[in-house]
């Protein structure tokens, strides 16, 4: 599995322009957003400490399924059974109009030690002035 964030641009008030990309065997999805430094590193924190118990579920949301609104991407760790089995969601869709809207939404099993070691990774790159980020690990 491979997850990338490529800085595009950066707002005079901080906010970033990302192009989110993700991939784990024949599944890929690639979408751009906006989102400040801080969304980032709270959720990156909460992965830090995720799962508290096996119906946590941890959350990054840019966007809404609404056409006004530019596009919706989702990242969501879960817990997908009673052992504990953790996965990543991710999902995208560009809220266009046919022919050129798009959508994609996997799933990826990953220990929980993998979301917890992506989480520090975030956060630790949240705090950079410059730098893509990218996350590559086994699927569980």
């Amino acid at each position: 599995m491979r997850l990338a964030l490529l800085r595009l641009w950066e707002d005079d008030d901080g906010m970033l322009q990302l192009q989110l990309s993700a991939e784990s065997g024949q599944r890929a999805l690639s979408q751009d957003l906006y989102a400040y430094p801080e969304e980032l590193r709270e959720f990156g924190t909460k992965l830090e400490a995720f799962p508290s118990s096996v119906k946590d579920s941890v959350v990054f949301e840019y966007g809404t399924s609404d056409p006004k609104v530019y596009c919706w991407v989702r990242l969501r760790a879960y817990v997908y059974d009673g052992a504990g089995h953790s996965a990543l969601e991710v999902m995208a869709q560009n809220n266009l109009e046919p022919p050129v809207q798009a959508s994609a939404l996997f799933s990826v099993k990953l220990e929980a030690a993998t979301l917890n070691k992506l989480g520090q990774e975030l956060v630790a790159w949240s705090r950079l002035k410059e730098g893509d980020f990218e996350f590559e690990a086994r699927e569980a």
